[in-house]
């Protein structure tokens, strides 16, 4: 549900031409025990299983061939925080997915990477983390830093600045397993 939403809502402002692009930062990393070691060959081909797992969110809201166009037309981008330092994005809706695999200071530097007209949004869990290398969970420490809690609810400490939104998971839309197994392991 949440990058469903997101996503969704990335591509109605794009389309009404709120931001000229759509960035969808994503950073690679191995789920569970298992882990590929090196990987020859340049970025994309290094990237390409990780890259179609955020082509499919976007494959909900258009067809591949628009997709595929968007993304040469530079349009839309997909990208990882190794490839960031230094960028500035301008005019952009950033978006950072499965925030609670990356380090804080990884965060920040996507974050810092927003330059004129450019608005972040960062989707995660911190129930969500399966890595095989364990890292600081950059979510939880992002809303420590930007929100307060008042009686087990949390809102933002500058409203005009950062917004806060929290779904459980009735919100999840994958299926009632899904559900089930969210609510389990709580």
């Amino acid at each position: 549900g949440k990058s469903s939403t997101v996503i969704y809502k990335a591509l109605n402002d794009y389309r009404k031409g709120v931001y000229r692009k759509v960035v969808l930062i994503k950073t690679p990393c191995e789920s569970g025990a298992d882990t590929i070691g090196y990987l020859t060959g340049d970025k994309s081909s290094k990237l390409e299983a990780h890259m179609e797992s955020m082509k499919k969110l976007f494959q909900q809201f258009m067809s591949n061939n628009k997709l595929e166009n968007d993304i040469s037309n530079g349009n839309i981008v997909l990208d990882i925080p190794n490839y960031l330092l230094g960028s500035t994005i301008d005019n952009a809706l950033i978006l950072i997915e499965e925030a609670q695999t990356m380090p804080p200071e990884i965060l920040k530097l996507c974050m810092e990477r927003a330059g004129v007209n450019s608005k972040v949004v960062v989707v995660g869990d911190s129930r969500q983390r399966y890595a095989a290398k364990k890292r600081a969970d950059g979510l939880s420490d992002l809303i420590e830093r930007t929100t307060y809690d008042n009686y087990g609810a949390r809102f933002s400490n500058n409203e005009g600045m950062v917004g806060y939104v929290e779904m459980d998971s009735s919100h999840n839309m994958r299926s009632d397993l899904s559900k089930y197994i969210t609510d389990l392991y709580a």
